[in-house]
């Protein structure tokens, strides 16, 4: 019987992580890292994040390592800062350094849409875009695009698979995050403003789409940048009248007058190549349980 290989996850209790490790389990060996154990089965470290790692070198050979946590205070700049940053970058360097001396073979680590810029390149967004650090981006997104040069420099030491995610939604999410959180402001009957005539257009995935697709990352055999995206382009005017209809409520949208029609849609070209075909349309993933 040949043993399983070793594989080291962080962000297991989030939407992604809490999907991706019952995936895993049958075919890996896994420990899971941050401040909650969360998963029965895996070996798990406690770590917190904003503080220094103090990882046990590994005995036996990592296979590799998926880098999924992130800081909750994205939202809260600048009073949270510093914390975003030591969540955000300074566990992502001691992560790279702990892949290279267990030996590691791959390093995935889960970066943002956020990082082409709302309405960049046109609105659709594509892997071989230029991406400047010209202080547009927001601080949570700026901490990703570091992240994602900071991984660069260790493709001479193991596989760097960078998955841009876009709206990934599904049970269990956040509630400061984009769905639920509009989902709850049409039950409490608040104002949602929309821009331009179907407010901002993306493509989300739904959490089954976007774990599929990170366990297909995982046989990749060269270094890659990948958009992770849903099927479909839908507007946010659309979005939140889906929504009401699953809550029963009809959503109160404010056209703001005047505004342009914005869009952050990742281009899937890549992600339907070599990994997968996401698969489920938007009304359909908010009733999936």
């Amino acid at each position: 019987m040949t043993d399983k290989k070793k594989l080291l996850v962080t962000g297991a209790s989030g939407l992604i992580g809490s999907h991706l490790v019952p995936e895993l389990l049958q075919d890996y060996n896994l420990t899971t890292l941050g401040r909650r154990n969360t998963h029965q089965g895996c070996d798990h470290i406690t770590a917190d994040f904003s503080n220094p790692l103090n990882l046990p070198f590994a005995k036996e050979k990592l296979e590799g390592i998926i880098h999924l946590s992130q800081s909750e205070h994205y939202r809260h700049f600048p009073e949270m800062a510093k914390e975003i940053f030591d969540v955000n970058i300074c566990s992502t360097m001691s992560l790279l350094e702990y892949a290279r001396l267990s030996g590691a073979s791959f390093f995935v680590f889960a970066s943002s849409g956020g990082v082409y810029g709302a309405g960049a390149a046109g609105g659709h967004c594509d892997e071989e875009a230029v991406i400047e650090a010209a202080g547009d981006l927001d601080f949570y997104s700026s901490t990703k695009i570091i992240n994602e040069i900071l991984a660069s420099n260790y493709q001479k030491y193991f596989r760097i698979i960078i998955l841009r995610f876009f709206f990934v939604y599904g049970k269990g999410q956040n509630e400061m995050m984009l769905v639920p959180r509009l989902r709850k402001m049409i039950r409490e009957r608040q104002p949602i403003n929309v821009s331009g005539p179907q407010g901002l257009l993306i493509n989300p995935i739904h959490v089954s789409d976007a774990v599929k697709s990170v366990k297909a990352s995982l046989d990749l055999k060269t270094h890659h940048k990948i958009n992770i995206a849903g099927p479909e382009i839908i507007g946010l005017k659309e979005i939140c009248e889906v929504l009401g209809r699953q809550v029963g409520y009809a959503p109160k949208l404010v056209s703001t007058e005047g505004s342009e029609q914005e869009s952050l849609v990742g281009d899937i070209s890549l992600m339907c190549q070599i990994l997968i075909e996401p698969s489920i349309k938007f009304e359909d993933g908010i009733y999936i349980k």
